[in-house]
């Protein structure tokens, strides 16, 4: 099947419908610039991972597509089917590969193996595996991918483990946008395993690749950088997203999980210090930091035309923001908020997805900020949670005066100040003290989701509007 394999016809149709296609809405250009291949422990399919440069956009950007391919159709996965291709001996149906348990058995063996995928004959690109765990050496049942996610893929693998018995024991989250270097979702995790975190799932493995490097001008030249990462799945859990939102729509105090859950990211900044080390906040990280709020101002300004009135306001509290007390700046998680936490009966709160904000290069992802993001991220994402029962409760009157819009910002407010409450109980650190730079920080989330919510969702645009309607007080 070897001379068979490679990219369907219409493959580019494909990749431009995918949510993690980064310009929807334009037609994908795509360009091959190198392949690896995995070998599938069972025979069963032939299997590649090819690496396609999206050279519509400027600069152009990089995708991981796997692709597995079979002799014959399967009905289980026709929902994953990318393209047929025709041939002398047959047809061959090429399948996204995180759909496919042969993809899955064999991500397994590379990493339990550290073993290399050589490159496709003629075609640069490799991958390596590293197995942290025993739990890799498990042999795979089968697989589902998680829908709806729009960065990235992950993968449930159900395990048969040595211990007896089979059950969803890990997740394998497949990176869909490249960039050579480490990824902080497998470096934070490795440094928070080291130090014995119990706040983040138990990470089992990951895999590095390395393609050609086509920005330096010389094809020959390879880069490397994470592929994908394997960690622990905690079956007993519900995302914070979920629980809040039923919530605030039942009227439910959630002041004990806010504390709670505030106590816990405390601790997981507190670890990260340790182990990643802090600074004091430089002239330059201050200049840094203001400057990517007034940047996101003016984008928001820019799409969102409602904003206009409050723009002198938010360019005077960010000037503000700008000479006041600045704590240290150290790693964070960096795009927080309850769709990245869950709550397992055993362990309590745990925090998932290091990456950051995607659309971020991945050397700013990288770099050093301030815990208030977080702390910001996740006030955002409570009152997000209360306004967005509300909007499903009453449409069109998000933060609105009636009864069920001051219900709604009440349980808010109160979740909000437990949040707090609980980050303060753990870690000791006044909050008022940069109170002024937390509203900045806050606006400045408040901005990025006017952004998204204008571009994906114009009906929840109401919810960050009427934050910012709070946060900056618009010009007369």
């Amino acid at each position: 099947m070897a001379a068979l394999t490679g990219l369907p016809g219409a493959f580019d149709d494909w990749v431009g419908r995918q949510r993690w296609y980064r310009a929807n809405g334009s037609r994908a250009r795509l360009l091959p610039i190198g392949m690896f291949r995995l070998i599938d422990p069972l025979g069963e399919a032939e299997i590649e991972t090819h690496f396609i440069e999206d050279v519509s956009r400027v600069p152009a950007v990089l995708y991981q597509v796997p692709l597995t391919y079979r002799r014959r159709a399967l009905p289980q996965l026709s929902a994953a089917l990318v393209g047929v291709i025709r041939g002398r001996d047959g047809d061959v149906f090429a399948y996204d590969g995180p759909a496919d348990p042969a993809y899955a058995r064999a991500l397994l063996e590379l990493i339990g193996s550290d073993g290399r995928a050589a490159p496709t004959a003629g075609s640069p690109g490799g991958a390596t595996g590293v197995g942290l765990s025993p739990a890799v050496h498990s042999r795979v049942l089968g697989c589902r991918a998680i829908p709806g996610e729009q960065s990235n893929t992950s993968v449930i693998l159900t395990l048969t483990l040595d211990a007896g018995g089979d059950r969803e024991a890990a997740i394998y989250k497949l990176f869909r946008v490249l960039a050579p270097g480490e990824n902080p979702d497998i470096e934070l995790q490795q440094a928070l395993k080291a130090a014995g975190c119990r706040r983040v799932p138990e990470l089992l493995g990951y895999v590095s690749g390395t393609w050609s490097s086509r920005e330096s001008g010389d094809t020959a030249a390879k880069v490397s950088g994470h592929l994908g990462f394997l960690q622990e799945f905690i079956a007993d859990a519900e995302d914070g997203w979920s629980l809040a939102v039923k919530a605030a729509a039942a009227g439910e105090d959630f002041s004990g999980q806010a504390f709670s859950l505030g106590a816990a990211t405390a601790e997981v900044h507190e670890l990260l210090a340790a182990t990643m080390g802090t600074e004091e906040s430089s002239s330059a990280a201050i200049r840094r930091i203001t400057d990517g709020m007034r940047k996101r101002l003016e984008t928001a300004l820019a799409e969102v035309p409602e904003l206009l009135p409050f723009r002198d306001a938010a360019v005077a509290g960010i000037e503000t923001a700008s000479v006041g007390e600045w704590p240290a700046v150290q790693r964070i998680h960096g795009d927080l908020h309850l769709g990245q936490v869950i709550l397992s009966a055993d362990r309590g709160w745990l925090l998932l997805d290091f990456e950051g904000e995607p659309l971020k290069p991945l050397g700013d992802r990288s770099t050093r900020d301030l815990c208030l993001r977080d702390l910001a991220g996740m006030l955002r994402s409570l009152d997000y949670a209360a306004q967005a029962a509300a909007l499903a409760a009453a449409p069109n009157r998000v933060g609105g005066s009636d009864e069920q819009g001051q219900a709604s910002l009440g349980w808010g407010e109160n979740a909000r100040r437990s949040f707090l409450a609980g980050y303060r109980s753990r870690s000791g650190t006044d909050i008022t003290r940069f109170e002024t730079l937390m509203a900045a920080l806050e606006l400045d989330k408040a901005l990025y989701e006017t952004i998204y919510e204008s571009r994906h969702r114009p009906a929840w645009l109401p919810i960050p509007l009427t934050a910012i309607r709070r946060l900056v007080k618009p010009k007369e």
